[in-house]
């Protein structure tokens, strides 16, 4: 996993900032290659892949503040 992947959204490209760390809109996924962090919006749209272990697709989301 690259450093881009690490630091945003895998699925929007969202910035995954020190004050997101504070808070649990971010949710994590691990793997042997490391950790991605999936923005809130991202999270929500997808929680029943994410819950079931199925592929998540990107969607085109608008970037939330």
């Amino acid at each position: 996993m690259d450093h881009v992947t690490r630091t945003s959204c895998p699925l929007c490209a969202r910035p995954h900032t020190p004050a997101d760390a504070r808070g649990l809109g971010w949710s994590s996924e691990h793997s042997a290659t490391g950790t991605a962090w999936v923005c809130g919006s991202c999270t929500r749209a997808h929680l029943v892949e994410i819950e079931t272990g199925l592929p998540v697709q990107r969607l085109d989301l608008p970037a939330t503040a």
